[in-house]
């Protein structure tokens, strides 16, 4: 088995002010990677503090699994932390045992790589993909996807062409039902006509959705006239949501 086709999932625990998430080696790196996410602002801001617990995730997982990793620390935004020297630290454990640590990244002749049978021995409760169950997956999910669409299609069909078509036939075999269906058609072609000259009163739906149109038109008004400002709301929206996630994860380990 090639090194490429092993993607095992990644490992998340709380530390309360901070949870941690362990990725073993994916293709072409000989090292894991351990990320930090500071859940507030303030502590985020903390450098000694975030160090030091960047120092002994190092120990924690060097212990658990033995390989070679990078630690990085990120705010609830998702960016990463900067520390001095180096936001990153590095460590792995030498002929001897003990273990080498480096805040920057070690020289790729340092790290060598490891075999798929070492990682599965290494990471034997850890559960794995292979790229083949990946691309099985989606071959799965692009042939439900398709049968939808034919499915999807196949009423399309039905309710615009098999339906009218019975009917007609229905109206040759008796007048009545002819005569029936051509003042439902009738009707139908001027509701439609009222609606297009805009004298036809509004339901419920049409009234939401000519609410809503309302409204987008409104926005987009003010954001063609503000582009820095409309800018700055999609930063703060999308900063406000990545937070919420990571608050709503951080307290779904907390109650693991």
């Amino acid at each position: 088995m090639k090194n490429s086709e092993l993607h095992f999932e990644s490992l998340k625990e709380s530390r309360g002010w901070y949870f941690v998430e362990y990725a073993p080696p994916i293709a072409g790196n000989p090292f894991a990677l351990v990320q930090l996410t500071i859940l507030s602002e303030s502590d985020a801001t903390d450098s000694g503090r975030i160090a030091t617990a960047m120092e002994q995730e190092l120990c924690v997982w060097l212990e658990r699994y033995g390989v070679p990793l990078m630690v990085s620390s990120f705010d609830a935004k998702g960016d990463l932390i900067s520390l001095n020297p180096s936001s990153h630290l590095m460590g792995r454990k030498n002929e001897r045992g003990e273990m080498d640590k480096i805040w920057g990244l070690f020289e790729s002749k340092d790290l060598p790589p490891l075999s798929s049978d070492i990682l599965l021995s290494i990471y034997d409760d850890i559960s794995y993909r292979t790229s083949e169950d990946i691309r099985a997956a989606a071959d799965l999910s692009f042939k439900r996807n398709k049968q939808g669409f034919q499915i999807a299609l196949a009423l399309l069909i039905f309710w615009l062409v098999v339906v009218p078509v019975t009917i007609e036939l229905l109206g040759f075999a008796n007048p009545i039902i002819g005569v029936i269906v051509l003042i439902y058609s009738l009707w139908k072609a001027f509701v439609q006509l009222m609606k297009l000259l805009g004298e036809w009163p509004e339901g419920w739906k049409e009234k939401e959705q000519s609410e809503r149109k309302r409204i987008m038109e409104h926005y987009f008004w003010h954001c063609e006239r503000n582009p820095e400002g409309f800018q700055r709301l999609k930063t703060e929206n999308f900063n406000r949501e990545t937070r919420r996630q990571t608050a709503s994860e951080a307290a779904t380990l907390k109650t693991k």
